[in-house]
């Protein structure tokens, strides 16, 4: 759960770097502010509820095991490449195949570890 409110800061400081770009233009890019809404605020509360739903629905403790952090941490990880890549545009492709690729890591972490779980009939395994 704690995961959640990860995500609520995110909305919130997706508003403050939104603030910022107003603020200060040419020191922060408004892509800043998208990229924290999108891939923190919804990328991350997406994870984290499909995670809390599928322990919740089928029966298990609500204990984030090593896969589930990964997959936070890679959601975070692309969110971050993505930020970088706003203030470093000398290096835009690299950090936006980095982005891509914990994203696609992130969301294939959830499918290894609670795709079982959603397919699999009956209480926990």
């Amino acid at each position: 759960m704690l995961v959640l409110h990860a995500g609520f800061f995110f909305a919130a400081a997706g508003f403050l770097a939104v603030g910022a770009h107003a603020l200060w233009p040419s020191q922060i890019p408004y892509a800043v502010g998208v990229h924290v809404w999108a891939m923190g605020a919804i990328g991350v509360m997406t994870l984290a509820m499909m995670t809390r739903a599928t322990l919740g629905h089928s029966g298990r403790a609500l204990v984030a095991s090593k896969g589930t952090l990964f997959a936070y941490l890679c959601v975070s990880a692309a969110l971050l490449a993505r930020i970088a890549m706003a203030f470093l545009p000398d290096f835009a492709l690299p950090l936006m195949h980095v982005a891509a690729a914990a994203w696609l890591l992130a969301f294939a972490a959830f499918l290894f570890v609670y795709g079982p779980m959603l397919v699999r009939r009956g209480g926990p395994a």
